[in-house]
């Protein structure tokens, strides 16, 4: 993976690759909190990376892919990345289309979607924005898989369920209006999600790794999840989400699969706003749209077009972080942390509901003291 257009920084070579063959020393606080989950039975590893996108970049991993596999996790390896989905592809993408002339924000569900004004009228009052910064007043999340055998009947049992609340009087995270604005992002551009996305995203900043629904090849390097009781089996190489994976493993809400040396060039990509080639990511409207707060006038409406941000109930970010900071986690265990004022991330990587779903109080202090420990390190550099 080597050729990507970033001059080396600490723990690169001249290609451009990481190496994980020498950790930081002043970070031995944030692994050694890593080590401790992996004695908790927090996750069974995990991959990590934090620094500037100007340098110094740490990264390195801790553990094994699962206690019956004896492949140690690494920089490369790719992990269900769940719900950061919403903000890095299904969000970015759906800019990168306003950007091109084949998206506006500002048009009705009904006016894009064939049938909805027909399940409700009510889809006449929401918009795409209102998906994207989860104020539509859709419910946050329901089982929809199980009364759904394929994508479109997804959907359509989506449409029908209505809403929850007005749109515009209250924020509530919706997995189900991420999914809904995958699928519009689909009709729009005639396209599977999986490849608008690889054209106007992971292509462009040098994902190397990123995608959809990994082969099937490449499931003994990717570290499972839980075992499924819907299903009856441990997952693995196949979204987590089961809303997500009756679509097909192609939705708005999750499903995509990354690695640290993917997210790397992604989080330097829109710090600089530019792409591989050197061309302007992003224009400055929708930079404003997917950097800054949305819904300042709702109560916990610590949202962007994409992001939450700092202040969020769900970032466990202590004060000391910037007020600019914005982040997203997955169920699966993934957290991605960024300031586009300074430049400084934090990702960390982990497949923490392969212990099981409620392992999440296991896994939450781990986690929140491994972005407190980053946070030391950085105001080091």
């Amino acid at each position: 993976m080597g050729g990507r257009a970033w001059p080396p920084v600490d723990g690169r070579n001249g290609e451009g690759e990481l190496s994980i063959s020498g950790r930081d020393p002043g970070s031995t606080q944030a692994l050694g909190i890593l080590e401790r989950g992996l004695a908790e039975r927090a996750f069974p590893g995990a991959a990590y990376a934090f620094g500037r996108v100007d340098g110094p970049i740490f990264a390195g991993a801790a553990g094994r892919l699962a206690d019956d596999r004896d492949l140690a996790v690494g920089t490369s390896t790719r992990f269900d990345m769940a719900s950061v989905t919403k903000p890095t592809v299904t969000a970015l993408t759906a800019l990168r289309l306003c950007d091109a002339g084949v998206l506006d924000l500002d048009r009705p569900v009904a006016d894009l979607v064939p049938g909805a004004a027909d399940r409700s009228p009510a889809w006449r009052g929401i918009n795409v924005w209102h998906l994207l910064t989860h104020s539509s007043g859709l419910h946050s999340w329901l089982p929809l898989f199980r009364e759904a055998d394929c994508r479109a009947a997804l959907i359509g049992r989506l449409l029908a369920e209505g809403l929850e609340a007005p749109p515009l009087t209250r924020y509530c995270y919706s997995c189900l209006g991420y999914i809904l604005a995958g699928w519009i992002i689909e009709l729009v551009t005639g396209e599977g999600l999986d490849q608008v996305a690889r054209r106007e995203i992971w292509d462009r900043l040098g994902m190397a790794t990123a995608g959809y629904n990994p082969a099937p090849g490449e499931t003994p390097r990717i570290p499972p999840t839980e075992v499924c009781a819907w299903e009856g089996a441990r997952v693995c190489g196949r979204v987590h989400d089961e809303n997500a994976r009756r679509m097909a493993g192609v939705s708005g809400n999750a499903g995509l699969f990354a690695s640290i040396d993917d997210w790397l060039p992604f989080v330097r990509g829109l710090v600089l706003n530019r792409a591989l080639d050197g061309a302007p990511f992003l224009s400055e409207k929708s930079r404003l749209l997917h950097f800054t707060r949305q819904l300042p006038d709702l109560p916990d409406g610590f949202a962007t077009c994409g992001w939450m941000v700092s202040g969020h109930g769900y970032l466990p970010l202590d004060e000391r972080w910037p007020a600019t900071t914005l982040g997203h986690g997955g169920f699966t265990g993934t957290m991605l942390v960024w300031d586009p004022a300074t430049g400084e991330f934090a990702v960390l990587l982990a497949n923490r509901v392969y212990y099981g779903r409620d392992n999440y109080e296991r896994f939450a202090p781990i986690r929140r003291a491994w972005l407190a420990a980053v946070r030391d390190r950085m105001a080091t550099l």
